[in-house]
């Protein structure tokens, strides 16, 4: 396992470093002669910065894009996979929704990257665009994720009525949003010619600073609410507690929900207070990482390697699963 790991790493080098040189190459052809070498400097920075971005968003999408193809072949191979229509759909969406997310965050670098060296009304207008969706659908996949609490009967009454409701609110809300959002962006970015983030009308900043905000509070509402209600109704509530492979679930997802909303808040005031939108292209790394976290198997979305022993491990556990049913245990859960 450690050869494979040396490996991926050194194909990861061998992809970067010879593009960084390319990259830093053109820079220095095509930028003006008016700027300073300590600027020239400074720029090279920020270009190589955006490039391993590039590369490390490359990566985490092309392996969930393996792993998906993968699972599908061998679910299509092996038809033992079990638990109801709403879990087995659920996994599909979620698996679908995070590579597209790495799409977008790939497709937002590339633009980065393409309008530092000819930047124009429409390259900015797109990458704005694109950051927009690089966060909207990271939380689309946390919210896919929450709903397991109102889903999921071994969680018991950690859920409520409100809590039902204003998930669904917020799904539809955050979909319906950013529609009409991306509409409003590149009409008024191409109409008016928008090369700066200070081009925008301030409305466009305080509708895209609002969204940023609710979608963030309602989220940890839904939860940190639930995390609560199972602490305090664990030893008294429970028939029998939900498997400890959820309850670590959950509570990984909720630590991730909390670092993807701390990172954005720090992100919005290191923007503010330097200026550098390279703060933003990191943002959008650690956020995608951070969602791995939530799937049961994050080990081999993290490293691909990992798949062979897992899909062995879980060869064994479907073995058992009738026989640990028929005992009255809990299964375990098939929702990714």
């Amino acid at each position: 396992m450690i050869s494979d790991i040396v490996v991926v790493f050194h194909c990861f080098y061998v992809l970067v470093y010879p593009v960084r040189n390319k990259f830093i190459s053109y820079v220095n052809m095509n930028r003006t002669t008016n700027h300073t070498e300590e600027q020239l400097e400074k720029d090279r920075s920020t270009l190589y910065v955006n490039v391993v971005i590039s590369a490390c968003v490359l990566y985490v999408t092309v392996c969930q894009s393996v792993l998906f193809i993968m699972k599908r072949n061998n679910r299509s191979k092996s038809q033992n996979a079990q638990g109801n229509w709403l879990s087995i759909h659920l996994s599909l969406i979620m698996d679908l929704t995070l590579i597209f997310s790495g799409v977008m965050a790939l497709s937002k670098m590339s633009f980065s990257v393409s309008g530092y060296f000819r930047w124009n009304s429409v390259l900015y207008t797109t990458d704005i665009l694109l950051s927009i969706y690089s966060f909207i659908t990271i939380y689309v996949l946390l919210w896919l994720r929450q709903t397991m609490f109102h889903t999921d009967p071994r969680f018991g009454d950690v859920s409520s009525s409100f809590l039902q409701i204003l998930s669904k609110f917020q799904g539809c809300f955050v979909l319906l949003y950013a529609v009409i959002l991306g509409i409003l962006v590149v009409y008024v970015g191409v109409t008016n010619d928008v090369k700066n983030l200070e081009d925008f009308p301030l409305w466009i900043l305080i509708v895209i600073i609002f969204l940023q905000a609710e979608t963030q509070i309602v989220m940890l509402i839904l939860f940190i609410c639930p995390m609560v209600r199972y602490r305090r109704n664990l030893r008294s509530s429970f028939d029998q507690p939900p498997p400890n492979t959820l309850v670590r679930l959950m509570k990984r997802t909720v630590l991730s929900t909390v670092i993807a909303v701390v990172g954005d808040i720090f992100t919005l005031l290191l923007f503010y207070v330097t200026g550098i939108a390279t703060f933003y292209n990191c943002n959008i790394l650690i956020n995608l990482t951070c969602v791995l976290f939530c799937f049961e198997d994050w080990r081999t979305r993290l490293i691909l390697c990992f798949y062979k022993k897992t899909l062995s491990q879980n060869g064994q556990t479907v073995s058992n699963i009738n026989a640990i049913t028929n005992d009255g245990d809990t299964t375990i859960n098939t929702v990714l």
